[in-house]
């Protein structure tokens, strides 16, 4: 089958995508609002809706659910309505607690990030020893159900059984309009974003495999009309994502979506304009302390700023992907004070570089990690938040050396 075969069957049986359209069509106004993934705003809607005293119209199914599956059937509260859910209690995500039945449920939740600094075990032992005389039970949620460090103590679930508690406890439930929408907009979010819905996986994986080459051509611009890839580019878009051995693409998309994230977080300050698919590039609020910005000043990124922390994306000959984060600087048009800063900090963290002269630095990098084309997302988040930590760990001791040598 030549190319213009392969596009006029696939524009024959264009209807394979209406399933695909109807899908992404519903209004989502998670989606909307840009919280799809963002880990701090899924705790606080899993707070809301596992409130017995809410007006969600849910009752206490919610965090009867949780708990039930958290903890052994000699091990679970008589009763739900007496409960409180606080959020961030000593860094703690979620933590639904009755003084009445003396029974506590905690809840670590990481969408795109994984455990660090033995968390669990700190926050047990501090859970341990505020309420000693209270029954216990604890959760690590994650997207797969990722088990913990502590299997014994923390209960690995899945969002997975969250979306099945959630659907179990609408069943035959009448619900104001407005928490109707919410909560079935928040249903619909967990499964495109979070556990990624298998049957739309499945769906858009079979029409790639049946329109290979039409597809291929499409997305290079070569087929279709523009209003048809205009009307179609929702679903098109979305087969392109799920399609087997995604490229860099995939990579990519997970490290960019991190740093935006992350931005949203404050750790971190993303320069869009500076990053493209092969490079990441941002800034962080103490390195941006000790390499300021000098306005009227254009560096060689075109900017008012003279350094990046970059992540770096590079595809090797054998189609896997090296990925590692670096602190770049650049003496373009640097004032002399700023440089002199540079020469310090190259003083402690000596750059590859010899020439005296020098136009471009790399001060810092992390180890270099191999990632396939389709490397699990969490794995690679949980990476780039170890990259951070070093980040931190650098800015932390460079700080304290120019401090010294002041």
């Amino acid at each position: 089958m030549n190319d213009t075969e392969a596009v006029s069957r696939f524009l024959e049986e264009i209807e394979c995508l209406d399933p695909l359209m109807e899908w992404i069509g519903k209004l989502n106004i998670f989606e909307i609002l840009g919280l799809a993934r963002t880990e701090i705003r899924h705790s606080n809607m899993l707070a809301w809706l596992m409130d017995p005293g809410e007006n969600h119209g849910l009752g206490d199914a919610m965090l009867r659910g949780i708990t039930e599956l958290a903890a052994p059937a000699g091990n679970r509260p008589s009763d739900y309505n007496s409960f409180v859910i606080r959020r961030e209690w000593n860094c703690i995500d979620l933590m639904a607690v009755s003084d009445e039945q003396r029974y506590i449920l905690c809840i670590e939740n990481k969408i795109d990030t994984g455990e660090h600094d033995n968390q669990l075990l700190r926050y047990r032992e501090l859970v341990d020893g505020t309420y000693p005389a209270y029954r216990k039970a604890y959760v690590y949620l994650t997207p797969r159900g990722t088990e913990s460090s502590d299997p014994l103590n923390w209960r690995a679930m899945g969002y997975a059984e969250v979306l099945r508690i959630l659907e179990d406890a609408l069943a035959g439930k009448t619900l104001d309009t407005v928490a109707e929408l919410i909560i079935s907009n928040y249903a619909d979010t967990i499964r495109r974003y979070v556990i990624k819905d298998e049957s739309i996986r499945r769906t858009c994986e079979d029409i790639y495999r049946r329109h290979t080459r039409a597809l291929e051509l499409i997305w290079a611009g070569e087929a279709a009309t523009e209003e048809t890839y205009r009307q179609y580019r929702p679903a098109l878009d979305l087969i392109r994502k799920y399609k087997p051995g995604k490229g860099s693409d995939h990579i990519a998309e997970t490290i960019h979506r991190w740093a935006k994230e992350r931005t949203d977080e404050g750790k971190i300050l993303l320069d869009l304009l500076n990053t493209s698919d092969a490079t990441t590039r941002f800034k962080t609020e103490r390195m941006s302390g000790i390499l300021p910005d000098v306005p009227g000043r254009t560096s060689a990124w075109k900017t008012e700023n003279f350094y990046f922390y970059e992540v770096r994306n590079q595809r090797l000959a054998s189609g896997e992907h090296e990925v590692f984060a670096q602190m770049a600087v650049g003496s373009k048009d640097m004032p002399d004070d700023l440089r002199e800063t540079c020469d310090r900090i190259n003083s402690f963290c000596p750059a590859e570089q010899k020439k005296e002269d020098w136009a471009y630095r790399i001060n810092f990098s992390t180890k270099h990690v191999i990632y396939a084309e389709d490397a699990e997302e969490e794995r690679i988040i949980n990476q780039l938040d170890a990259f951070l930590e070093e980040i931190r760990e650098f800015e932390r001791e460079l700080y304290k050396k120019l401090m010294e040598k002041a």
